[in-house]
């Protein structure tokens, strides 16, 4: 281990002290030699990037966009042609509009591009296991990668416009970062994970849970080191990179927190409903946020310099100086720096008792499995089997994934979206079990004697996977006579195969093939959940995780919008009046017309002359007095939730389906075709149009 240089300390240097031996035991284990990258190897990573660049780019703007999508891209829009952007913590970290007004220069604007930028990050994301080689092995980083590359919700919400793809590759730069510092104590990677650490937090406020479970876990490793260091009055003590490194995070960090400090009033019941942050939104809080934030930075600086004044200066140079160009919208909008340190917490600590979305504490033990399945049953492979080993990367890698769960399910809003966070440590887990299972079969003796009976396996379970597929959403025995049948004779066949194998090769060969053979049947299932729910249903709420999405029936009347605009010569000028119920959706479509007004329906007065009206279908009474000019209605979906059933599951209910074979019959007609009974939540619209022009 390197010596810290005297000079980094407060003081005069302190004499050399042997540290005791357990004090610096506390890195990560030696990471495995792998040796140099072979051909084979560069080869399937050129083409498993490839194949998620080409799943990720193309059709990006085929499905409509999403009710939170349209003023994610409207925003950065602005921000591109007029650039008046201003953060406001409801919207999350500026550094998503950044990115996608540099896709709008480089390429204009189009629902494609739009989508681009967190389509870039989701084909960084399956690139990046590459750098954890040395930990996850070489078959392993394989495996992770292709777990990212196939996942129906990483793969969903990398051609989605929101946030969660640039923060999933921050935070697994960071996770690398700070791996890298504890098996080599290079200076570099604390500067490189203070930048990506400064971007997790100028892209989303779900960089607050990412750093405490990185946090906890450094604490748990260097805990004993940096209480010894306190008690020797922070001298005298050579710290583990594991505490070094959680001390980078904290003193960096805890000017952030110092809006949690409101969290005890909010207990006693005081009114704190007006978050600071918000753009021109002051009141009496501001002079008391200051104070505690400046105490939080004067605390976060003692703390530094105490530690290592040199590295602590560099990382915090280079953490908020990415803070403060992000937030101040380069400088132009200085308020902005106490928007993003104090306002983003205010405002989301406040919206956890908001609980938006209303999804009961199980949401994600419900919506997993049903498109990550391949992660979920790997991930419970891998738990059970590194639980007990000493390793600090496999404990790592089990703690991110449950503290992952246990912290999203806790939160006062659970959205599909944040399931994402919950995937990738997963999928990371998952694939390190599976690249040693790999590692540990002999492909050769396997290709000279296997190959027969687990492409026997393979063709049994693909006959019995598409028949179930066959059968669709009418159910197994109603598409044809004789499909029960063959499914008898599928299931039986291959218990006699398994017979058969087991007496021929031996019960561990039997069971490797056998599992070789369902692995690939579970990845060509996941890879089809991704197809339908990425590519011909993404915009139907059929999926779960097409949540408040834009209709599809939404940009024909755009289209009809944009005709009107030609016909009556009026172009981007044509008065439009578009309801405040229904607004956030159609902003990002009516960007470029310049005579928009956003009205409460039952205050309007009277339209403009020749204006185009779009409202909400509850409103469209308080409009009659001004239709007579106006051509028949055209009623359009405007946004649609997927069925929630599951929201009013209770003990007995989870218990009735599980002894009901109808139960077991729906759940696997919704797994295989998306088939529900329950109804849709909808919310319609309706268009009118000036007399004397065509409707859709």
């Amino acid at each position: 281990m390197m010596a810290e240089p005297p000079d980094n300390r407060t003081g005069p240097p302190a004499p050399a002290v042997s540290a005791p031996a357990e004090a610096v035991d506390h890195s990560a284990a030696q990471p495995r030699r792998v040796g140099a990258i072979a051909r084979w190897e560069i080869v399937v990573w050129v083409v498993l990037i490839l194949a998620s660049a080409a799943l990720r780019l193309w059709d990006l703007g085929g499905r409509a966009y999403q009710y939170d999508e349209s003023l994610h891209a409207s925003t950065a829009w602005n921000l591109y042609r007029h650039w008046n952007y201003q953060h406001a913590p409801m919207m999350h970290g500026p550094f998503q509009f950044y990115g996608t007004a540099l896709m709008f220069f480089l390429f204009g604007d189009s629902d494609y591009t739009g989508r681009l930028l967190y389509a870039l990050f989701g084909i960084a994301l399956v690139g990046l296991p590459f750098f954890w080689r040395r930990e996850l092995g070489r078959a392993g980083a394989l495996a992770a990668a292709g777990l990212i590359a196939i996942s129906p919700m990483l793969l969903y919400y990398s051609r989605f416009a929101r946030n969660e793809s640039p923060i999933s590759v921050w935070n697994l730069a960071l996770a690398i970062c700070m791996w890298c510092y504890l098996q080599g104590r290079r200076p570099r990677y604390l500067y490189l994970g203070a930048l990506f650490l400064a971007l997790a937090f100028a892209t989303k406020e779900t960089a607050y849970i990412t750093a405490a479970i990185f946090g906890t876990f450094l604490l748990l490793m260097g805990g004993w080191d940096l209480l010894r260091w306190v008690r020797h009055g922070f001298r005298h003590v050579m710290l583990s990179p594991a505490a070094e490194f959680f001390l980078m995070m904290a003193s960096l960090l805890l000017p952030l927190a110092a809006a949690a400090t409101t969290l005890p009033a909010r207990w006693l019941g005081v009114d704190l409903s007006r978050p600071i942050g918000e753009a021109g939104v002051i009141d009496a809080k501001v002079g008391g946020a200051a104070l505690v934030t400046l105490g939080f930075f004067a605390l976060t600086a003692a703390l530094g310099l105490v530690w290592n004044r040199r590295l602590w200066v560099r990382c915090f140079a280079i953490f908020y100086g990415v803070f403060l160009v992000m937030y101040t919208s380069l400088f132009t909008w200085l308020p902005g720096f106490g928007s993003g340190v104090w306002g983003s917490l205010d405002y989301w600590l406040l919206q956890q008792g908001v609980r938006r979305g209303g999804q009961p504490e199980y949401y994600y033990l419900i919506v997993m499995p049903i498109y990550e399945f391949l992660p979920l049953i790997l991930t419970f492979f891998g738990w059970m089997a590194f639980w007990n080993r000493r390793n600090p990367f496999d404990q790592f890698l089990i703690y991110w994934a449950g503290m992952s769960l246990i912290l999203y399910s806790l939160g006062g809003e659970r959205m599909p979206w944040l399931s994402v966070h919950i995937v990738l440590p997963m999928a990371l887990l998952g694939g390190r079990w599976l690249g040693e299972r790999l590692e540990r079969v002999d492909w050769r003796s396997l290709a000279r004697r296997e190959t027969a009976y687990m492409a026997l396996f393979g063709l049994l379970l693909l006959l019995g996977a598409g028949a179930l597929v066959r059968a669709g959403p009418r159910g197994v025995g109603q598409l044809i006579p004789g499909t029960s049948l063959v499914l008898v004779f599928i299931v039986a066949l291959l218990a006699g195969a398994t017979v058969y194998c087991s007496l021929r090769l031996g019960r561990r060969r039997a069971l490797t093939v056998g599992s070789l053979a369902l692995l690939g049947i579970l990845a060509v299932l996941t890879l089809r959940a991704s197809w339908l729910a990425s590519f011909r249903q993404g915009d139907v709420p059929v999926e779960m995780i097409t949540y408040a999405q834009g209709s599809n029936e939404v940009p024909p009347i755009m289209e009809s919008v944009d005709r009107v605009a030609r016909q009556t010569g009026k172009g981007y000028d044509l008065p439009l009046v578009v309801d405040r119920d229904i607004y956030w959706g159609m902003v990002w479509y009516l960007r470029r017309y310049k005579n928009v007004e956003y009205a409460t329906i039952s205050g309007m007065t009277a339209p403009k002359e020749g204006a185009v009206l779009l409202m909400d279908v509850g409103n469209e009474a308080s409009a009659q007095p001004f239709l007579e000019n106006y051509g028949p209605r055209v009623r359009f979906l405007y946004l649609w939730w997927p069925a929630e059933g599951y929201k009013t599951l209770t003990p007995q209910r989870l218990l009735d389906s599980v002894t009901s074979g109808r139960k077991w019959l729906d759940m696997g007609l919704y797994f295989l075709h998306r088939k529900t009974e329950v109804s849709f939540a909808l919310h319609q619209a309706v268009a009118y149009f000036p007399k004397g022009y065509p409707v859709p």
